[in-house]
């Protein structure tokens, strides 16, 4: 039962790591969601920095869904590997994450 919370905790941590986000903040360009779509997502990172580095966004997403389809193969039975799915589409769209920089963004204030 252990081993199953861990997947699934980490299925829901590896989706709440958004690249976007960290390319623009490491690269030291203005907060993806502020321009465009207001989305933190690939097409942004297009318009904003160009396709090499969508690109790179892109694997990145493309390779965190592979590592946890991998790993949760490796550890889990067959039944339960939807549910390592639900719990790493459930961290994209909640972005526990970008959640703690907010809360701590509003700390500082």
């Amino acid at each position: 039962m252990g081993k199953i919370f861990l997947i699934y905790l980490f299925a829901y941590l590896a989706g709440s790591i958004n690249f976007a986000i960290i390319f623009f903040r490491l690269t030291g360009r203005e907060d993806p969601r502020l321009s465009f779509s207001g989305n933190a997502g690939t097409t942004n990172v297009y318009r904003q920095a160009g396709i090499i580095w969508a690109a790179v966004v892109f694997l990145l997403d493309i390779g965190r869904a592979l590592a946890v389809a991998v790993i949760a193969s490796y550890f889990l039975k067959t039944h339960l590997l939807p549910w390592a799915g639900f719990f790493l589409v459930l961290g994209i769209a909640s972005l526990a994450f970008m959640v703690f920089m907010a809360v701590e963004v509003w700390l500082t204030i």
